[in-house]
């Protein structure tokens, strides 16, 4: 299957008014052909990057599945990591066939769920070392100003260090 003028993508736009397709790299271009016979390397003139397309499974068309950007959007050259991470969508998606897509949805909701209560718990672990920092020192600024000693050793309380000792670590 071609691309075809008469295509539209996802977003209405004509295929041959939106993309040209440019081979950068024909080895790449084959590599991707054997991986899905479906998927095509093309060049979005409007997004000025490199884009994965897929035939639509009733022929209707191209849709963009991955988009050849880095983590901040920014255009990145098409290479392995491409087919890596085709991989991985295709690993996922035959993962979620093959569980059903509630079980799926449940396992994921259990995962956030974990990692929500994990990262809470370090904020928690977090705050109260802050507030028994603070309760130190509002002590520490009391005694002081009662005139008292505000010495760790001399007022009982724990020693303050910002150091690394090793004999607490062994």
């Amino acid at each position: 299957m071609e691309l075809n003028s008469n295509f539209h993508d996802r977003a209405g736009n004509l295929i041959g008014e939106t993309y040209s397709l440019i081979l950068q790299d024909p080895f790449f271009e084959n590599k991707l052909r054997n991986f899905d016979p479906n998927l095509r390397l093309t060049f979005d003139q409007i997004q000025k990057k490199w884009v994965v397309l897929e035939a639509a499974p009733d022929g209707s068309g191209w849709n963009v599945i991955l988009a050849c950007e880095d983590e901040d959007g920014n255009p990145k050259a098409p290479g392995e990591w491409v087919l890596n991470r085709l991989y991985v969508y295709r690993q996922r998606y035959e993962a979620k066939r093959e569980m059903g897509i509630d079980e799926w949805f449940k396992r994921l909701k259990s995962d956030l769920d974990a990692y929500v209560e994990k990262k809470e718990q370090q904020i928690s672990d977090d705050h109260q070392a802050m507030l028994r920092e603070d309760v130190v020192q509002w002590r520490k600024a009391a005694k002081e100003l009662e005139g008292l000693p505000v010495s760790d050793a001399t007022a009982g309380y724990r020693k303050v260090s910002y150091e690394k000792n090793d004999e607490c670590n062994s």
